[in-house]
């Protein structure tokens, strides 16, 4: 489960005018405060400046954030990174590739974007998405072989109670009703008879 701060990244709205700063001059929310989970504008910063804030940047018509702010958030290893006005930078969300033709060299592992090695995500939204679908198919297998495991464990013990019931049966009919008769002393005439199992008379 993603943490809030890194949802809001992905689900805020930057670089649109701030609606309580309407008529200030450089009013684009080009800020997310980690704490508040929210965009903000740098008119804004006074009133969070106690929080976490995240610099959102933007380069050609994409959202991007400074490599070194981010690696002290969350992992970016295997994210490409690129150089924009001498810092690295990491885009947040994947890009439309417009080839679809296939060379050498290393692919995003989410939407084949063309990368250098060794990287295999183009954008951090990119290995997100990977680590989800690993994630995912990691508790289906769990769940597929619990469920095996369960069958299993079943059969197993409907054998055990079918042999039981087999044996339950056999037992019986190998110990048969007897009938035992036995004269009263002292009267021919006045008998009792008793029934007793084979083996107890």
């Amino acid at each position: 489960m993603k943490p809030a701060w890194l949802e809001a990244i992905f689900g805020e709205k930057f670089f649109v005018s701030c609606s309580i700063h309407e008529s200030a001059r450089k009013n684009e929310k080009n800020i997310c405060c980690l704490d508040c989970c929210t965009s903000i504008c740098p008119h804004c910063v006074t009133s969070h400046r106690l929080h976490r804030l995240l610099q959102i940047r933007r380069y050609v018509y994409h959202d991007v954030v400074r490599l070194e702010d981010l690696e002290k958030l969350i992992d970016c290893s295997n994210v490409q990174a690129y150089t924009i006005n001498r810092g690295k930078v990491v885009f947040l969300r994947k890009r439309p590739q417009n080839r679809q033709f296939k060379g050498s060299g290393n692919y995003c592992t989410s939407c084949d974007r063309c990368l250098q090695e060794p990287f295999i995500h183009c954008s951090l939204g990119c290995k997100l998405e990977k680590n989800t679908l690993q994630t995912k198919w990691r508790w289906e297998t769990l769940a597929l072989k619990l469920m095996v495991r369960r069958d299993i464990l079943v059969e197993v013990l409907e054998n055990k109670l079918r042999k039981r019931k087999k044996q339950m049966h056999f037992c019986c009919s190998r110990c048969p009703i007897k009938v035992v008769e036995f004269v009263e002393y002292g009267s021919l005439a006045n008998h009792n008879t008793y029934y007793s199992h084979f083996g107890k008379d």
